[in-house]
């Protein structure tokens, strides 16, 4: 049986300025600090910066098998973290 590699997650992910994130159909806000209201689309708060988020994909693009059973998640603000 042929075997077609599952994508990575951070592979679907497309910037759409330096502080707007797609995931799919999931809109994220990245930002360093709380700021005034933002406009646009309903979507998730997540205050982490472009470069971090690389970061992550760089680590996770390594561990593709990784597969965790548990998340716990510490310091929820909007819960942007967690969706993610």
């Amino acid at each position: 049986m042929l075997q077609i590699p599952q994508q990575n997650k951070f592979d679907r992910l497309i910037w759409k300025a330096d502080d707007c994130l797609l995931l799919d159909d999931l809109v994220f806000r990245a930002m360093r600090q709380k700021t005034g209201k933002w406009s646009g689309d309903k979507h998730f708060i997540f205050y982490k910066i472009q470069p971090l988020i690389e970061q992550y994909a760089h680590y996770f693009r390594r561990r593709c098998d990784f597969q965790p059973k548990n998340i716990f998640e510490l310091g929820i603000f909007d819960g942007g973290s967690i969706v993610f």
